[in-house]
């Protein structure tokens, strides 16, 4: 059995300082630890929901590039996108190595994205909305999520489809939020972590979910670790541009009712 770990069901993962998130150093980390997750499931959903082939793709919060490869592979042509240079310099590495080339990297602020209305079949935000729930000083959380989705919708063409990819648990809740506030259809789905050794699995665990997530995982390795992720979606005759952001409820957890991953 895939140990799924309890501290992803409950407890928000270890915050890295937005400073920290700006720098190589942290680029060429999360580059290396975050290969070991499999998105195969993530990919197959999205294409069973919205084909990519052909389509022209924008992707919000690329980071370094690992799940815009799969993107990249299908689309015509992928517009990644990130707040980190850094971040964007490790992506534009990465997809050179796997000789994809049809990939344009852009540092853009989410909640004004520099594109006319109409351009993309697709656009996508791979966890790139949990900056807004825990480092945006500026807004409130919910506002910032209603800009930013607002705008992936409003780049798309008549009928295309935004994607949100997020943790579907923790305090404040965005993917209940985007269910119950803003009409996003969902999808729980659950993702594996494969590490081809100790030390990787031990740096991997702690740096995208905390030190408590490894006590509880490394009794089971080296099978692979199981992660909740919610796949939310709408289209852009759905939410129309301009909605005001719903007003904050208590998204602190799943209601009883609510699916539950695995």
């Amino acid at each position: 059995m895939t140990p799924l770990l309890a501290s992803c069901l409950g407890v928000t993962p270890p915050l890295h300082a937005p400073g920290a998130y700006a720098s190589s150093s942290f680029a060429r980390r999360f580059h290396t630890l975050r290969r070991f997750l499999d998105h195969g499931p993530l990919l197959q959903a999205i294409e069973q929901i919205a084909p990519l082939r052909g389509r022209r793709v924008v992707e919000l919060g690329a980071g370094t590039g690992a799940i815009s490869e799969g993107f990249a592979r299908c689309a015509k042509d992928l517009h990644a996108l990130d707040r980190s240079p850094a971040m964007l310099v490790q992506a534009r590495a990465h997809m050179q190595r796997l000789g994809l080339r049809n990939t344009r990297f852009l540092l853009a602020d989410h909640r004004a994205l520099p594109f006319p209305s109409g351009t993309f079949d697709v656009s996508v935000a791979a966890f790139a909305l949990d900056s807004l729930l825990h480092d945006s000083s500026d807004t409130p959380w919910w506002e910032g999520v209603g800009m930013v989705t607002q705008e992936m919708l409003r780049i798309l063409v008549p009928g295309g489809t935004a994607f949100v990819i997020a943790t579907p648990f923790g305090r404040p809740n965005l993917a209940l939020h985007l269910i119950r506030e803003r009409g996003f259809s969902h999808r729980f789905l659950s993702c594996r972590w494969t590490f081809p050794s100790r030390r990787l699995a031990r740096a991997a665990t702690r740096f995208f979910f905390g030190e408590r997530a490894w006590r509880e995982y490394a009794p089971h390795w080296p099978k692979a670790l199981a992660t909740p992720v919610a796949l939310l979606w709408t289209t852009s005759s759905q939410a129309p541009a301009g909605a005001a952001p719903a007003p904050l409820r208590d998204h602190t957890r799943p209601a009883p009712s609510e699916p539950r991953p695995l």
